[in-house]
């Protein structure tokens, strides 16, 4: 867990660090709207390191309450506390914005003239390749597919090999000979 925030001395904060309901649903608002976590923060006159101090306190009460439903079915529903229900808003915030840049994404693409839709979709996937690129980033699904093909090949040689053994091999210099080769991006190496 991250290490509480530093108090202020001799009431200078005017109460911008407390942790309220209002500061709650603003910073939630924020990044519902596509703003990050520090720029929402930020926006709210908040550090970002008090920011990931509550959703480190949120995430570890979560787990407390994961722990205590494991033990015995619902034994953990009192257990959730402001800063576990912060963590779930945060994270629904963050899911929604994702939803919207994808349905924005997905409605340029179709084309929808009757309905006069005309939503900037390379902006809204760029934003994305950006925000989430673990799913969204063009060179990491490249290695993916290289990967599987690597796996089909082995397995029609015979070879059953979990992708984790192959992915886990993957050095820089075959993740750009990858990128050159299937996405056509030529990068220098020192």
């Amino acid at each position: 867990m991250t290490q509480p925030p530093p108090t202020r001395r001799h009431g200078a904060d005017n109460g911008r660090w407390r942790f309220t309901e209002d500061l709650q649903s603003e910073l939630v608002r924020l990044i519902r709207a596509g703003n990050d976590r520090a720029e929402a923060a930020k926006r709210c006159r908040l550090g970002e390191r008090t920011l990931k101090y509550w959703i480190a306190k949120g995430r570890s009460n979560i787990a407390t309450v994961s722990e205590a439903n494991e033990r015995e079915a619902g034994a953990g529903d009192e257990l959730l506390d402001e800063y576990g229900l912060f963590v779930l808003e945060v994270d629904a915030a963050e899911a929604a914005c994702e939803a919207s840049l994808k349905e924005v994404v997905f409605k340029a693409a179709i084309g929808d003239a009757q309905k006069g839709i005309a939503g900037n979709w390379k902006a809204a996937l760029e934003i994305l390749e950006r925000r989430w690129p673990t799913r969204w980033s063009k060179r990491l699904r490249a290695i993916r597919a290289h990967v599987e093909d690597e796996e089909e090949r082995e397995a029609d040689r015979g070879g059953t090999g979990p992708t984790d053994t192959v992915a886990s091999g993957l050095t820089n210099e075959s993740a750009l000979q990858i990128e050159e080769k299937l996405l056509g991006i030529t990068r220098r190496t020192p």
